[in-house]
């Protein structure tokens, strides 16, 4: 991943990153992550926010993109938060940054509503789809 690359998702609980990283369980993504590859790694497990709650999503969401707002390349790793970081990205910046977005299922009415009929896709470079829809 190049210079000034931020990667920003749900993560790994923290006992699991915590454990990972001293070597005792299994390498997490999150622990992966944190290891060197991205300039900076946001999660909102890290945080201790819950993934389920639209008003965690949205709050790590807003702060993720205040943190990142002057990194360039950008890894979302979840749908949710990453389609309200997205819409943070859309109202406010005008700047153009190089963003992959990890999908689970662009087809579904929640993902294609806010990608395709709102617009939040086109500020994504690339999608990689874990699914054939």
């Amino acid at each position: 991943m190049p210079q000034d690359s931020a990667y920003i998702g749900v993560g790994e609980p923290v006992s699991r990153v915590n454990d990972a990283l001293e070597k005792k369980g299994p390498m997490g993504e999150f622990a992966a992550m944190s290891r060197g590859v991205f300039t900076q790694v946001l999660s909102m497990a890290q945080r201790g926010l819950n993934p389920a709650s639209n008003v965690d999503c949205a709050r790590f969401a807003l702060a993720a993109w205040r943190e990142t707002r002057e990194r360039q390349n950008l890894f979302l790793a979840e749908e949710f938060p990453a389609l309200q970081f997205l819409a943070c990205d859309a109202l406010l910046s005008r700047r153009r940054r190089r963003i992959v977005l990890l999908v689970h299922n662009v087809s579904s009415k929640k993902r294609w509503l806010a990608l395709s009929k709102l617009g939040l896709g086109r500020r994504v470079e690339h999608f990689l789809c874990l699914s054939p829809h």
